[in-house]
């Protein structure tokens, strides 16, 4: 049986993963800031929820030698791009000097020759990228433009100097857009989602007032992200990267669409200009040609289910 240690296990995407691993029979061990959300829905025996820091060099040396994993999924870090600007330094430091301490303790503990890391990145590191050199491929060159999407570059520049420095068995993915079930407010989805289901309960007039709807992005299902994340910890290659996406881009309008197709009121949508982001690129989607192939792994989700499972999510916690 595997056993397995995520960090950031409390959220979107860690919830979900704690959740996957638990039905591969993994052990698994939850490394969080808080008291801890509510426990996996099932096989609690095997589920450990550790309150921590985990930029304490000690507390993770000591966290290793006693639970002695087989392998770590480094998900912890500020994630938001658009609160990456408001606050460049706090970005940098969460998520680079944090990861910088976590691969310390591992170092410095009895599995620093044996632990297989899984680094969690963005397709935020690769930046503006000419339409032209649509699909993204893991070679292209990183330009990144959001302070989080360098916060996630200059992680990949830590990850080779510990593999080179120190043997560390690291890999890293490259997920482009999340969504599904669970997501919190701030992205796309949930916030379309969010004021259907407000105009649903009549909290809200049945008005979506939008953004640019143009844009295409690549967007796949978190349950399909920590799918392809178990599998990279079990065969991925130490000091490879991987995309993780669909392969395919799919215009905003078109997910709105969908989702207001959802529901049983007649909803008006009206584009206000104060909304659209001037730096929007038009198309950007990657490539999961290496992914495939290594791991023979691809989407499972198609994306109206994706969708419907999001705003069903929405419609039990926004209540009356």
């Amino acid at each position: 049986m595997m056993k397995i240690l995520i960090t950031g296990c409390n959220g979107f995407v860690g919830k979900h993963l704690v959740e996957f691993c638990l039905s591969q029979q993994c052990e698994v061990i939850g490394i969080g800031r808080g008291e801890g959300s509510q426990e996996p829905s099932d096989i609690h025996d095997k589920y450990t929820y550790v309150k921590g820091d985990f930029s304490d060099v000690e507390f993770v040396k000591n966290l290793l030698d006693h639970f002695q994993p087989d392998g770590l999924i480094h998900l912890a870090a500020q994630s938001s791009v658009k609160d990456s600007w408001s606050d460049i330094s706090g970005t940098v430091d969460v998520n680079l000097s944090k990861t910088v301490s976590l691969y310390e303790g591992i170092r410095k503990s009895t599995l620093a020759n044996k632990l297989k890391v899984l680094s969690v990145g963005s397709s935020e590191e690769y930046g503006y990228i000419d339409q032209g050199k649509m699909p993204i491929r893991e070679s292209e060159r990183l330009l990144p433009v959001s302070p989080y999407g360098l916060s996630k570059y200059l992680v990949e520049t830590v990850n080779e100097y510990y593999i080179r420095q120190f043997g560390l068995n690291i890999l890293h993915a490259r997920p482009f857009n999340h969504i599904g079930p669970g997501q919190s407010l701030g992205f796309v989805v949930p916030d379309f989602s969010a004021q259907i289901v407000n105009i649903e309960l009549g909290k809200q007039a049945p008005v979506m007032n939008v953004g640019n709807l143009d844009a295409k992005r690549d967007f796949l299902d978190v349950r399909d992200i920590v799918r392809s994340y178990f599998l990279l910890l079990q065969y991925g290659t130490q000091g490879e990267i991987y995309n993780v996406c669909s392969g395919i881009s799919i215009s905003i309008r078109s997910i709105l669409d969908t989702l207001v197709s959802m529901s049983n009121i007649k909803i008006t949508v009206n584009v206000d200009p104060k909304l659209i982001r001037k730096i929007d690129v038009p198309d950007y989607y990657g490539s999961n040609e290496k992914i495939q192939h290594e791991l023979s792994w691809t989407p499972e989700f198609h994306i109206s289910t994706s969708l419907a499972d999001s705003l069903n999510y929405y419609r039990e916690i926004i209540k009356v």
